[in-house]
């Protein structure tokens, strides 16, 4: 069944505009088709991706694996459910409704929403929101990956990446590509981790700074920048992985965990004390970016990141 953003697709190989699906496939003016899997359409361009359709259509687990989230599972229940966090974004719900209420009712993309796909639609109530991820593991609309945005130049209000920038292989193709889809005006949402142990092996490729991270979008002002985990939940989560490896062996790493969480929970509420502002060591950062249109060159590029840094 065709789906209203259809009509801004495009083929992620050639560009081409969208002409047609049907049960099974969707085709391209260029003559390239590609299969839907649960009425999902799966658009990669495989010979320039970590990913191929045949994997995403059996389900097979690369980035991120259903059985994990399972709180059916005993293990997954009480590492989810009852142990303490070592990290608290208590500021995410008013992050996200100052985007919508930025954006109104503009079309929304959220890029690797793994199982949060319902919270981004109750954030965003009033936009089209299109939920997207690389796999089929959890309730997406479009499977694609990031390097190759199957979406017309400028038809996003917003684009949301939410802890999926260290995931990708060439993140400057991906920040081209982020500022292509959206309108000038329009926003980019990118939040990353940064003293946070490395996930998602063997899809976990980079760490970013705040330069970085203002070098990667000349196109862009950054709007907002926020470190909405800071410097106490980066040592918790550093200290935590330290005692998980210290061993091997499955069971005593599970101890450590679990010994971690219980003894090391308090440290995140010393960064409402200590505030947030310091960029040593948090365990992240969240960025909007806004585009302008017009590029930047690294000297103007490097003075606005000097006064957005001294604004801190």
């Amino acid at each position: 069944m065709e789906k209203p953003f259809y009509n801004e697709m495009i083929d992620p190989v050639d560009g081409s505009a969208y002409i047609s699906c049907n049960e099974k496939e969707i085709t391209f003016k260029g003559g390239n088709t590609y299969p839907l899997k649960d009425q999902t359409p799966v658009l990669i361009h495989e010979e320039d991706s970590l990913f191929n359709i045949v994997d995403i259509l059996n389900k097979t687990v690369t980035t991120q694996s259903g059985e994990y989230r399972d709180t059916g599972n005993i293990k997954n229940w009480i590492r989810q459910k009852f142990l303490p966090v070592l990290s608290l974004d208590g500021e995410s719900k008013e992050r996200f409704s100052k985007l919508a209420g930025k954006i109104k009712e503009g079309r929304v993309l959220v890029i690797g929403a793994g199982d949060k796909a319902e919270d981004y639609r109750k954030y965003f109530v009033g936009s089209e929101v299109i939920i997207s991820d690389v796999h089929c593991e959890f309730s997406v609309e479009l499977v694609l990956d990031s390097h190759h945005i199957p979406f017309k130049d400028n038809t996003f209000s917003l684009v949301l990446l939410p802890q999926v920038f260290e995931h990708v292989s060439r993140p400057w193709m991906v920040a081209a590509e982020l500022e292509r889809v959206t309108s000038e005006q329009g926003l980019i949402q990118i939040e990353v981790p940064f003293a946070f142990m490395y996930h998602g092996a063997p899809y976990d490729f980079y760490r970013f700074t705040p330069s970085a991270l203002f070098f990667l979008f000349p196109h862009c002002d950054v709007d907002d920048f926020q470190v909405p985990e800071g410097n106490w939940g980066g040592a918790a989560n550093a200290v935590s992985s330290a005692m998980i490896d210290t061993f091997s062996n499955r069971y005593l790493r599970m101890t450590a965990l679990a010994f971690a969480r219980i003894t090391l929970f308090w440290m995140k509420y010393m960064d409402r004390i200590a505030g947030k502002r310091s960029l040593s060591f948090p365990k992240g950062f969240a960025l909007t970016y806004i585009q302008r249109g017009i590029k930047k060159d690294e000297k103007q590029i490097l003075q606005n990141l000097d006064m957005f840094l001294n604004r801190l």
